[in-house]
């Protein structure tokens, strides 16, 4: 009885401990410690490290700032695709879009977020306000900011004479909008414009016919106004020119002279010297002959060239033309004179010259090898007496020492 009550109590005892090794030994990785301690099971499958971002290193600015764009948070080694507003036109057109080269790092990041250089692009051109960039990766991951266009208006010069032409442009402005432009708040319908798709404009407009003195440039698209100050000044004159005289032929250094345009305190002139009539120049920029000498800043109306200046003109031509215009003391330019030619011969006195005077020498060469006609026929006449004379004479001491010898050899015989 005492014995059948203790295996009953072992059994109930046992019992969980059989399970349990029943369990385990169903479970291998549980059974043995060792495959334990070497083993780990396969992390899930995911492409991209975090969340995307991107950071800018700047939120606003104006059509054209640079701007670097920095990212973390995509899947590795894949490229990266920008665009503005979502928009694939918009963003060809502002070159936000695949010509931005940019491929993630093993960690999935690009820039000082990551190993690999930052995104680099300018502010698209777009109307002002709030815009928003996309970075998107191969795999659909996408992060993106908002950015924001300032408007600005700008002209291209603050000085001149009515008449004067200058360049007023705009970024970051309302989209096909008006653009108002007033000199002194009244509205010139012939310098108005309108904005583009964009929100830009650019416009050639051309300066009243005001009072000499400072106006104000006043230009609007209805949200953005900017106004500035023009210096309105007298027309500087052009130059009348006085000397040398058309097609003057010098063989020396010239001295070129002209009247004064005005009485005016600081006025100064420029000179220009070309072997091309047209001075060379086509949209500002030497296109024929080059300007061979130019002078400015002179506080005369004259200058004398120098002979190192004459000997290098002659060594591009022999024919030139010559020209004047006035500036005044703050600057302005006035229009060019009239255009005079002139020549400079080869035959300078001292050493100017890059080729030789030999003139006097061929004049003494000229001089001694070719005398009048009345002279060369007595030199012929008296040389050719001479010659006879002498030949005569030489001829009677042969035949009497012949005849000296013959009578000789007769009387020894």
């Amino acid at each position: 009885m005492k014995i059948n009550t203790f295996l009953r109590l072992a059994a109930a005892a046992s019992a969980p401990l059989l399970l349990t090794w029943l369990f385990a030994a169903s479970d291998p990785v549980s059974a043995s410690p060792n495959l334990l301690e070497t083993t780990s099971l396969p992390a899930p499958h995911n492409d991209i490290i975090g969340v995307p971002q991107i950071i800018l290193s700047s939120y606003s600015g104006y059509v054209g700032d640079l701007i670097k764009v920095t990212g973390s948070g995509f899947s590795p080694g894949q490229v990266i695709t920008f665009s503005v507003d979502g928009s694939a036109i918009l963003s060809y057109i502002t070159g936000w879009d695949s010509r931005i080269q940019v491929i993630t790092d093993p960690k999935g990041g690009f820039g000082p977020a990551g190993t690999f250089s930052p995104a680099q692009c300018n502010f698209p051109n777009v109307p002002g306000g709030v815009h928003v960039i996309t970075a998107q990766d191969e795999s659909g991951h996408a992060a993106r900011a908002d950015i924001t266009i300032l408007p600005r208006i700008t002209i291209s010069q603050l000085i001149g004479p009515a008449g004067t032409q200058f360049k007023a442009s705009g970024s970051g402005l309302r989209a096909n909008a008006s653009v108002i432009i007033s000199f002194d708040d009244k509205p010139d319908s012939l310098n108005n414009t309108n904005s583009d798709a964009f929100g830009s404009f650019i416009k050639t407009c051309t300066v009243p016919a005001l009072p000499d003195g400072n106006h104000a440039i006043h230009i609007s698209d209805g949200a953005t106004s900017v106004d500035f100050s023009f210096l309105i000044t007298g027309k500087v004159s052009s130059p009348t020119l006085l000397s040398p005289e058309i097609d003057y032929v010098s063989s020396g250094p010239l001295r070129f002279n002209w009247e004064p345009v005005s009485s005016q305190s600081g006025t100064t002139y420029e000179l220009q010297v070309s072997a091309d009539p047209g001075f060379g120049f086509a949209y500002g920029k030497l296109d024929g002959q080059p300007i061979l000498l130019d002078k400015d800043h002179l506080a005369i109306s004259e200058y004398t060239m120098t002979e190192t200046e004459t000997v290098d003109l002659l060594k591009s031509a022999s024919v030139f033309y010559w020209r004047v215009r006035a500036m005044d003391s703050i600057g302005v330019r006035g229009d060019w004179s009239g255009v005079r030619t002139f020549s400079i011969t080869s035959a300078q006195s001292g050493t100017t010259s890059t080729r030789p005077d030999t003139s006097s020498v061929q004049s003494s060469v000229i001089h001694l090898t070719q005398p009048s006609d009345t002279s060369l026929a007595t030199s012929d006449n008296d040389s050719v007496s001479s010659s006879l004379k002498i030949i005569g004479l030489v001829g009677l001491v042969v035949v009497l020492s012949a005849a000296a010898i013959f009578f000789l050899r007769r009387n020894k015989r």
